[in-house]
């Protein structure tokens, strides 16, 4: 399994094809700004019959978990559209 994440301002899923705006910076600030992180996953064909599980945790710069959320997919296709909630 190979998985691509990429930090952006904005990411959506649609028919098939993700969709990425402002994709690719890694720093920001001051303030806090609404951002995205788009993630394409590969799955070979030999393992595409088998549950897998995303789990996806944020962390704060204290290193303890900010936010969390995990997405399970069901054999041979799977699209999900995660959504984190603020704390």
């Amino acid at each position: 399994m190979k998985v691509t994440m990429l930090l952006a301002d904005a990411a959506e899923a649609m028919n098939g094809k993700l969709y990425i705006l402002g994709g690719g910076w890694s720093i920001t600030g001051p303030q806090a700004t609404p951002s995205a992180i788009a993630i394409k996953i590969d799955v070979p064909w030999d393992l595409a019959n088998t549950p897998h599980t995303l789990r996806l945790d944020l962390l704060n710069e204290d290193g303890r978990s900010w936010s969390r959320c995990q997405w399970e997919s069901s054999p041979c296709r799977s699209i999900a559209d995660l959504k984190l909630a603020d704390r």
